[in-house]
C-alpha cells in the first residue's frame, strides 16, 4: 500500500463543473489504488491529474489578475492559499501524530512525529528523498503522513510560481503572456528531460521532487495561456478529445502498476489525457464525458477531494496498525466509505469556515499572520513530539568483539529463546539503536550504494603495511554485508586480509536485476569490476552471500516461469564458473539464504515487550527451504563450501526475533551486527572445517 497525490483545488474566478468532476475521478482512482482494489494498480496516476489541474488553474488565476490590474497582489494570493490549505492539513497532521502515539508500535512513533515536522514545514517530499524511500516499492509499516509529499510539491509551486510570473511580466503588459509562455516551455522541456533521466537513474528523487514534477504543472499553465486558441476547437472535436482523454486516463490506471517506471515518459499519457479533458470541458461542456463529470455525486466528491485525500491515507495506515494485521480489500473499502463522511464534515466545519471568513479575508495580513502562526505552532509541537515516545525496554549492554557464543550452548540458548516472552533488559543492541548500528563497511564508505560504480577493492581490512598471510573476499549485496563483522573478527585474529565487494541490491549471482522496471546497469558494472579485481587479487577464498529477494526475469525484465529456485540456482552456477575462470586456485564458499521474519522484527518487538515470542516466525515461512537445498546442491556440484546458517537462528521449526540477549534482525531481513559477531565461533567452524585454510 503506497501513498500518492494530493488533490489541492485552487480557487478560481470562473467555476467549471467539469474540473470538479475530473478532480473526483482522479481522487477515486487514487483511493481504489490505495485500497488495493484489483485492477487499479496504476491508480497513482491521479497525481498527474492534480498537478496539471493546479498548474492550469493557478496560472489562469494569476494571468487574469495581471490582465485586469496590471500586477499580481502576492499578499492576497498567499493569504488565500494559507486559508485554503493550512487549517485542514494542520488538523490531519495533529490527529495523525496523536493517533500514532496510541496505535503505532513505539519504535515507529518518533519517525512519524518527524514526518509530521517536515509535513508542517511543507518539505515532506524531501524528507522521503533523504530517507531514500522508494515510493512505488514501499510496503509494510509505512508512514501515515507519506501522502504529504505531493502536497509539499504543490505548496512549493504555490510559493514560487506567483513571484516568478510577477517578475517575468513586470513592465510588459502587452507581451506578458508571451514571456510566460517562453518560460513555461523551457520549464516543461528541462523538467521533463530531468524526469526521464532520473526515473532511470534515481527513481526516488524523480518521484518526489519538484524539479522532476514541474513540467506537469507547467504544461497545465501553458494550457491556461492557450485558452483563447483552444476555445476555437470545434465542439465535435472537443467531445472526441474528452472521450479519448478519459479512456486513456482509466487505461493507464488499469495497465500501469508499481513496476512501471514512473514518472518519466510514462507520465506523459495521464498528463496529456488531462489536457485533452480540460480542452473538452472548455468547448463541449455538458456533451460527451461532460455528462458524466457534471453528475451530482462527482461534483460533491470533487468539492471534498482535498479533505478526502488528506484523511483517507492516515486512516488506512493507522487502522492497519490498530488491527495488528493486514486489512482485506473489503476492510479498506469500508474505511474509505467512513472517510468520505469525515471528509464532508471536514470540508464544512474546517475548510469552508476558515476560507470564507470575512474577518480573515478583509485583510490579507491577518490570514498570513494566522497561517504562519498556525504553522509555527504545529512545527513546535511536532519537534517536541518525539520526546513523548514510550520506553522500548532494554538498556543495551556494551558490545565487545570478545563476546561470542559457546558453540556447545547454542542449541540450548535457542530453545530457551523460542519460549521467552520478556524482552531482555540488556538487549544488544537496544531496539532504539537497531537501525543505527550497522557493519563497519557502511561507516567506512566501503558499501556501494545504488548509484555508485567504482573500483571495489579500495577497502582492505588487514595487517596494514605487512604482507597478509591470507586474503578473503566477501562478495554480495547487503545480505553479504551483514556477515562482514563475523569475517572481520575472524580475519583480524589471524592477521589475514578481508576485502569486501558489497553493493546495494546486487546479488553474488549472475542474474539480471531490475528496479522499478529499469535494468540496474550499475549492478552489472559492479559485478564485472569485482571479478576483474578478484582476478588481480587471486585471493585464498571468496565468500558469496545474497538475499533471496530476486524475482526471475529475463534480460529484458520480463517475468520467467519456474520460480526463484531454478533462476537463482543457474545464476549462482554462472557466477561460480566466472570466479573459477578469474581465480582458478581460489576456494569458494556460499552462505545460504538466512531466515526472514514475517514482519519488521524491531517494530514488532517494540509493540510486544512482554510477549516477544509473538514476533517469532515459523521456519517454513521465514526460510525458502527449497531454495536453500538448491543452493547447497549447486555448491556441492561446483566443489564449493556451503554454510547453512539457519541452524544457528532457528530451533524446532521456530525462528525467534531475540536469541539470548541478542536482537536477531535490524528490520525485516538483515541480521543485526552484534548477533553476527556473537556467532563467529560457529561461523568459523563451518567456514574452515572443509577448507584448505588453517583451522583455529
Amino acid at each position: 500500500m503506497t501513498a500518492t497525490a494530493v488533490p489541492v483545488a485552487p480557487e478560481r474566478p470562473n467555476h467549471r463543473p467539469d474540473i470538479e468532476g475530473l478532480r473526483a475521478v482522479a481522487v477515486v482512482l487514487v483511493l481504489l489504488f490505495h485500497a488495493d482494489v484489483p485492477g487499479f494498480g496504476g491508480g497513482y496516476v491521479g497525481v498527474d491529474v492534480f498537478f496539471v489541474l493546479s498548474g492550469f488553474l493557478i496560472t489562469r488565476l494569476l494571468l487574469d489578475e495581471r490582465d485586469r490590474t496590471g500586477t499580481i497582489r502576492l499578499g492576497e494570493f498567499y493569504a488565500r492559499r494559507l486559508r485554503r490549505l493550512l487549517p485542514a492539513s494542520s488538523v490531519v497532521i495533529l490527529f495523525t501524530v496523536v493517533a500514532a502515539w496510541l496505535v503505532v508500535p513505539p519504535l515507529l512513533f518518533p519517525a512519524t512525529a518527524v514526518d509530521g515536522l517536515w509535513a508542517a514545514g511543507w518539505l515532506a517530499n524531501y524528507r522521503f528523498v533523504g530517507q531514500g524511500l522508494d515510493y512505488l516499492a514501499s510496503a509494510g509499516a509505512e508512514s501515515p503522513l507519506l501522502h504529504f509529499w505531493s502536497l509539499a510539491v504543490e505548496e512549493q509551486f504555490y510559493l514560487l510560481w506567483p513571484a516568478l510570473i510577477l517578475l517575468i511580466t513586470r513592465g510588459t503588459r502587452p507581451g506578458a503572456r508571451r514571456r510566460v509562455t517562453i518560460v513555461l516551455t523551457g520549464v516543461v522541456v528541462v523538467s521533463l528531460v530531468l524526469s526521464i533521466v532520473q526515473t532511470m537513474t534515481d527513481p526516488v528523487v524523480a518521484y518526489y521532487s519538484l524539479h522532476t514534477r514541474a513540467w506537469e504543472l507547467a504544461l497545465g499553465g501553458l494550457l491556461a495561456i492557450a485558452g483563447p486558441v483552444t476555445a476555437r476547437v470545434r465542439p465535435a472535436i472537443g467531445v472526441a478529445l474528452g472521450v479519448t482523454g478519459l479512456g486513456v486516463l482509466v487505461a493507464t490506471s488499469v495497465t500501469y502498476s508499481t513496476a512501471t517506471p514512473f514518472p518519466g515518459w510514462t507520465a506523459l499519457l495521464p498528463v496529456l489525457a488531462t489536457c485533452a479533458l480540460l480542452v473538452a470541458g472548455q468547448v463541449a461542456d455538458r456533451r460527451g464525458v461532460g455528462v458524466v463529470l457534471h453528475l451530482a455525486p462527482l461534483q460533491h466528491l470533487g468539492k471534498w477531494s482535498y479533505a478526502l485525500y488528506l484523511w483517507h491515507w492516515p486512516l488506512l495506515v493507522l487502522a492497519e496498525h490498530a488491527y495488528s494485521g493486514e486489512l482485506t480489500v473489503w476492510h479498506k473499502v469500508g474505511l474509505l466509505v467512513v472517510t468520505t463522511g469525515i471528509s464532508a464534515a471536514s470540508y464544512r466545519l474546517v475548510e469552508n469556515p476558515v476560507r470564507r471568513s470575512p474577518w480573515l479575508a478583509r485583510r490579507p495580513a491577518r490570514s498570513i499572520a494566522a497561517g504562519l502562526g498556525l504553522a509555527a505552532s504545529l512545527i513546535g509541537l511536532m519537534a517536541a513530539a518525539p520526546l513523548l515516545g514510550r520506553s522500548l525496554g532494554g538498556s543495551g549492554a556494551e558490545i565487545a568483539s570478545g563476546d561470542v557464543v559457546d558453540p556447545g550452548r547454542l542449541s540450548d540458548l535457542l530453545a530457551d529463546s523460542v519460549e521467552a516472552d520478556l524482552l531482555p533488559v540488556g538487549l544488544r543492541p537496544p531496539l532504539s539503536d537497531a537501525r543505527r548500528i550497522l557493519p563497519q563497511v557502511y561507516e567506512d564508505g566501503c558499501f556501494q550504494e545504488y548509484d555508485e560504480v567504482r573500483t571495489p577493492d579500495r577497502c582492505r581490512y588487514g595487517p596494514g603495511d605487512d604482507e597478509p598471510m591470507r586474503t578473503i573476499v566477501l562478495f554480495g549485496d547487503s545480505h553479504g554485508a551483514h556477515w562482514f563483522p563475523t569475517l572481520h573478527d575472524l580475519t583480524a585474529g589471524r592477521d589475514w586480509e578481508l576485502v569486501p565487494f558489497v553493493k546495494a541490491s546486487c546479488p553474488a549471482m549472475d542474474i539480471p536485476v531490475f528496479r522499478n522496471g529499469v535494468r540496474y546497469n550499475e549492478c552489472d558494472s559492479w559485478r564485472r569490476n569485482s571479478l576483474e579485481s578478484i582476478a588481480d587479487l587471486q585471493p585464498d577464498m571468496v565468500v558469496l552471500s545474497s538475499s533471496r529477494a530476486y524475482d526471475p526475469v529475463d534480460e529484458d525484465g520480463e517475468a520467467l516461469d519456474g520460480g526463484r529456485e531454478p533462476f537463482q540456482a543457474e545464476g549462482l552456477r554462472r557466477m561460480i564458473a566466472r570466479l573459477r575462470a578469474a581465480a582458478p586456485d581460489t576456494e569458494i564458499a556460499v552462505i545460504g539464504s538466512t531466515p526472514q521474519p514475517r514482519e519488521d522484527a524491531p517494530v514488532c518487538l517494540s509493540a510486544e515487550l512482554d510477549r516477544i515470542s509473538s514476533c517469532a516466525s515459523r521456519l517454513e515461512d521465514a526460510l525458502a527451504t527449497d531454495l536453500l537445498a538448491t543452493q547447497s546442491q549447486v555448491a556441492a556440484d561446483a566443489g564449493a563450501i556451503f554454510i547453512d546458517a539457519s541452524s544457528w537462528l532457528c530451533h524446532d521449526g521456530t525462528c525467534p526475533a531475540v536469541i539470548a540477549d541478542y536482537l536477531v534482525y535490524t528490520d525485516g531481513s538483515h541480521l543485526a551486527e552484534p548477533l553476527t559477531r556473537w556467532l563467529r565461533p560457529v561461523f568459523e567452524e563451518a567456514l574452515l572445517r572443509d577448507s584448505a585454510l588453517p583451522a583455529p
